[in-house]
């Protein structure tokens, strides 16, 4: 049977994702182990499937033109796998190769103990992932470490995660968060059950949202999402005090953010 990877596209076709595409040209030697299975969010699903046909690459096709919450999808999609098979989650922006499969299944098959796998993240030479979760919030970590490390307060960006499905007994992915800090909750659950993660010697290139140029009804969403889902890891993982911390501390972020936009931001 082979292991997952996982796809959500929202807005793009199958053709235009370089995730997709990226697997499709640089990961030939996964094509037969690895069965892709595409969730698209998208309101419409004009799709071409030409390309993944004639690589013979085995796929699966969803759509939710109600775009469902993430959280939903990850879940649906490892609690149907088999407890024996490994599960990649991806974005739909982000560039892989043999590489990257080569490393997490070295990994995989090492680390039987282990069950979540990542790679690092850079965003002009910094350290975006993995990252550390400090009382009430997430934070950048200073130093990269590589190979089996503590899971205690560390974090991760989902995209690029793979996980073993075997974990889905123990810890799903919480769906009362739909957007932000799905991963940040995850791995946090994840340091209940497992001692380790394992950062693979890899790093991940891919787009993140919270840097890029967007209307501003776009970054108000994402920053009210990102609020909501601080507020609700804080209260859940460190208690009533990192939760009082956090409102204040998002409270005042939200005067600051409506400041900014206000005098530099043109609405789109």
């Amino acid at each position: 049977m082979n292991n997952i990877l996982l796809v959500v596209l929202y807005r793009q076709t199958v053709d235009t994702s370089e995730t997709i595409k990226s697997f499709c040209k640089s990961c030939s030697k996964y094509h037969e182990k690895i069965s892709l299975v595409i969730w698209d969010n998208s309101p419409n699903n004009e799709n071409n499937f030409d390309n993944l046909n004639n690589l013979r690459i085995e796929y699966k096709y969803n759509h939710t033109p109600e775009n469902i919450a993430l959280s939903s999808i990850y879940n649906t999609v490892i609690s149907n796998a088999n407890t024996n098979q490994i599960i990649h989650i991806f974005d739909q922006d982000t560039i892989i190769d043999n590489t990257y499969f080569d490393l997490i299944y070295e990994a995989v098959n090492t680390k039987p103990s282990i069950s979540l796998f990542v790679p690092y993240v850079l965003y002009y030479g910094k350290l975006m992932s993995p990252g550390v979760y400090k009382y009430y919030k997430g934070g950048y970590s200073n130093k990269l470490k590589l190979g089996q490390v503590s899971s205690l307060n560390t974090i991760c960006i989902a995209s690029g995660m793979t996980v073993r499905a075997s974990v889905y007994k123990n810890i799903q992915f919480d769906e009362n968060l739909s957007f932000y800090g799905i991963d940040t909750k995850f791995a946090l659950d994840y340091s209940k059950y497992y001692e380790y993660l394992f950062v693979i010697n890899y790093s991940l290139s891919h787009n993140l949202s919270q840097f890029e140029i967007e209307p501003y009804e776009v970054k108000h969403k994402r920053f009210r999402s990102f609020v909501r889902s601080s507020r609700y890891i804080a209260l859940n993982h460190s208690g009533i005090m990192a939760y009082l911390i956090c409102c204040a501390v998002t409270f005042l972020k939200s005067i600051m953010f409506k400041f900014k936009f206000t005098r530099n931001y043109v609405t789109k």
